[in-house]
C-alpha cells in the first residue's frame, strides 16, 4: 500500500504489455485479459459469474471506507454457522434464512459453466448461438459477483476457483473480490476467499489436472497479493477438504501451511473416513474447535423415528454408515475417561517442524458441511459432487433413501428429517469442529433448516460480528 496516499497497489501489467502513462486521475485495475476462443467456450460469460463489473477505485484506502467497517470481519472466535447462498437465477432465495441471524458467514460459489460433460455440451450449444446466449444473460436478474451481499454484519466469502484460468485471471478475481474495487462500484467486499481448484469437468480428463492450476495455487496467489497489498490484511483465506476421499490431512496440513484460516468440508458420507480424517488432522493439530454454546443432543435424540423401509439394517443405525448412532459415542468416550472437549482439542501436538503447541494455537477452524438432504435425487446430486459414490457408507445411504421413496412422499420426508437430525447430532457428539457449513439446495432443505433452527438441533452462531 501507498503509505502517502493510502492507496493499493495496481496490479501489474502482464508481460509484453506497455505500462500505463502516469496520471492525476484515479487508479484503474488494468483489464481482464481476452481469452482465446477455445477458453472463451469452456469459461463461463462476464455476464454469468466473471469479472464485468470494472475494477476502479484502487486508490480508496480501505481504513477509510465506510462500507468495510460495516462489514469488517471479526476473529473467527466461538461457534459458527455458515450458509451457501445462491447465485446466478438462485440468488436471494435463502432471504428467510438470513433474516434469522443464525449465520455468521455467507459463502459464495464461484461455478463454472457446467460441472457435468453433459451440461457442459449443452452449454456449449447454447454459447454458439448468439441469440440464445444474450436471452440467458437477460433473463438472469443476478448482479455481479462483487456486488452480491450478506446479511448486515455477516461474513461474505468468496469463493475463488482456478477452473481453467490462468493465474492472471485469478489475481484479477481475488482483486474484484476483495480490493477496494467492489465498494468502489457500489458492491460489497469479501472478507474472506475461499480458494478451491473447481469443479470444471475439463479437470476430470487424465493427465490435464497437472496443467491446469489447483486449490494450493490459488491460495499461494490470494497470499501473495494479501502480503503485497492489494486487498486488506485482514482478508481471510479459506479452504475445503473432502474427508469421504482424502485419506488422510496431509493436503489439509500445506494448505494450513499457506496461512488458511478456516476449512469446510464435503458433507461426512462416510463416516468411518470422516473419523479417520478428522483424527489424523487433530494429531497433526490443525484444528481450533469451539463447541456451541449449548449441545443439542436431547433435540437430536428426539429426531423422528428412522421409517421401516423394508430391511431392519437401516443406515441411520449402521455404526459403519454416515449416520452412526449419537449416543453410542457419548459412551464411548465416557468408558474412555474422555469428554466432547478432550476430543475436541487436538488429541497431540504439531508436527515436528511445528515445535508443538496446544489446540488453541492450531491455524484451522473446521465448519463441517451439512447439505440438508430431502430427497433420493437431492441426495445422489451430493454424493457424486462428494465423489463417495463408491464407499459401502454411501451406498447403503442411497438405496436406503431410494427405498423410503418408493414407500411414499410422507416416509420419505421421515426418513430425511431423521438422516439431517442424527448427521449434524454425530458431528457435535463427535466433537473437534467450529461449525457447520449449511448447504440447503432445494425449498425443502431450507424448510427443514428452519425449523431445526426453532427447535434448537441446529445450534446458531455464538457471535457475530457487531454492526453497531
Amino acid at each position: 500500500m501507498d503509505l502517502a496516499s493510502g492507496a493499493r497497489p495496481r496490479l501489474p501489467p502482464r508481460a509484453g504489455r506497455s505500462a500505463r502513462p502516469h496520471c492525476p486521475q484515479p487508479a484503474v485495475a488494468p483489464a481482464m485479459p481476452q481469452p482465446g476462443p477455445i477458453t472463451r467456450l469452456l469459461l463461463p460469460p462476464p455476464g454469468l459469474n466473471q469479472h464485468h463489473a470494472t475494477l476502479s477505485g484502487l486508490t480508496r484506502a480501505f481504513a477509510t471506507s465506510t462500507a468495510s467497517l460495516l462489514h469488517a470481519p471479526g476473529p473467527l472466535d466461538g461457534w459458527m454457522l455458515t450458509l451457501e447462498r445462491g447465485i446466478g437465477k438462485a440468488y436471494g432465495a435463502e432471504e428467510e434464512l438470513q433474516a434469522t441471524g443464525a449465520f455468521r458467514g455467507e459463502v459464495f460459489p464461484d461455478l463454472p459453466i457446467a460441472t457435468t460433460w453433459q451440461n457442459l455440451a449443452k452449454a456449449l450449444n447454447g454459447r454458439l448461438r448468439a441469440s440464445t446466449a444474450a436471452a440467458a444473460d437477460d433473463d438472469d436478474p443476478a448482479p455481479p459477483f462483487t456486488h452480491y451481499t450478506t446479511r448486515p454484519g455477516a461474513l461474505k466469502v468468496t469463493t475463488v476457483a482456478a477452473n481453467l484460468r490462468t493465474e492472471h485471471e485469478i489475481e484479477m478475481r481475488v482483486v474484484a473480490a476483495a480490493g477496494d474495487g467492489a465498494e468502489a462500484t457500489g458492491g460489497q467486499r469479501a472478507n474472506a476467499l475461499l480458494c478451491v481448484s473447481g469443479s470444471h469437468p475439463v479437470r476430470t480428463l487424465p493427465l490435464v489436472s497437472r496443467f491446469l492450476r489447483s486449490s494450493l495455487d490459488t491460495l499461494r496467489i490470494a497470499q501473495r497479493l494479501r502480503q503485497q497489498g492489494y486487498i486488506p490484511p485482514a482478508t481471510q483465506l479459506w479452504v475445503v477438504a473432502n474427508p469421504n476421499t482424502e485419506p488422510s490431512a496431509a493436503l489439509l496440513e500445506a494448505k494450513a501451511s499457506l496461512g488458511a484460516n478456516a476449512v469446510l468440508t464435503q458433507p461426512p458420507f462416510d463416516w468411518p473416513a470422516y473419523l479417520a480424517w478428522l483424527g489424523d488432522a487433530e494429531r497433526r493439530g490443525l484444528l481450533r474447535p469451539a463447541p456451541p454454546p449449548s449441545l443439542p443432543f436431547a433435540a437430536a435424540r428426539a429426531a423422528p423415528p428412522v421409517p421401516e423401509v423394508s430391511t431392519q439394517a437401516s443406515s441411520l443405525q449402521d455404526p459403519s454408515s454416515a449416520a452412526v448412532s449419537v449416543q453410542a459415542g457419548a459412551q464411548t468416550r465416557q468408558q474412555s475417561g474422555t469428554s466432547s472437549a478432550d476430543t475436541s482439542s487436538g488429541g497431540g501436538s504439531r508436527s515436528s517442524s511445528d515445535g508443538g503447541g496446544s489446540a488453541s494455537d492450531a491455524p484451522l477452524r473446521l465448519l463441517v458441511g451439512q447439505p440438508m438432504l430431502s430427497s433420493a435425487a437431492n441426495l445422489s446430486f451430493w454424493v457424486s459432487l462428494s465423489g463417495c459414490g463408491g464407499s459401502p457408507a454411501a451406498q447403503r445411504l442411497l438405496a436406503e433413501a431410494a427405498r423410503a421413496e418408493m414407500e411414499g412422499r410422507e416416509t420419505a420426508a421421515r426418513f430425511f428429517e431423521a438422516y439431517n437430525r442424527r448427521l449434524v447430532g454425530q458431528v457435535l457428539e463427535r466433537g473437534g469442529v467450529a461449525g457447520l457449513h449449511v448447504m440447503p439446495i432445494t425449498k425443502a432443505s431450507k424448510r427443514m433448516v428452519l425449523a431445526m433452527l426453532a427447535d434448537g438441533s441446529l445450534p446458531p452462531s455464538s457471535s457475530s460480528p457487531s454492526t453497531d
